[in-house]
């Protein structure tokens, strides 16, 4: 096809697909052992309670809710620690988070598509 899905491994183990197109993978000279940056929006990120179940085909990382700050005029920034110390930063309304019965200290599902994932390489 004219994608390709890219598997990157994170420090401590943690795996993350990104859909690119072929020419993309090309361009970027990607081969096994290459060194890439993953971006994903925080808008991309869905926060969800650790009971939901994964969505097949979905990134799907777990951590937990290390701090939430409310904005006046939009979403809340989440920002979620994953296993490997490293930190998410979703944005989610204040409404859904209460709904969910996410607040800090709680674990937390975060999915994402790979198509969301964004990669890039040194020049």
């Amino acid at each position: 096809g004219r994608n390709d899905l890219i598997r990157l491994e994170l420090a401590e183990g943690l795996i993350l697909d990104a859909q690119i197109t072929h020419n993309s993978t090309l361009r970027l000279a990607l081969e096994p052992g290459s060194e890439v940056v993953a971006l994903i929006k925080a808008g991309w990120l869905d926060v969800l309670p650790i009971e939901t179940p994964a969505t097949p085909g979905h990134n799907d990382l777990t951590g937990i809710i290390e701090e939430i700050l409310d904005a006046e005029d939009g979403p809340s920034e989440v920002r979620i620690t994953l296993p490997n110390g490293q930190t998410l930063c979703a944005l989610a309304e204040p409404l859904d988070l209460r709904t969910r019965g996410l607040s800090v200290n709680r674990a937390v599902r975060v999915q994402f598509a790979a198509s969301n994932v964004l990669l890039g390489t040194q020049l």
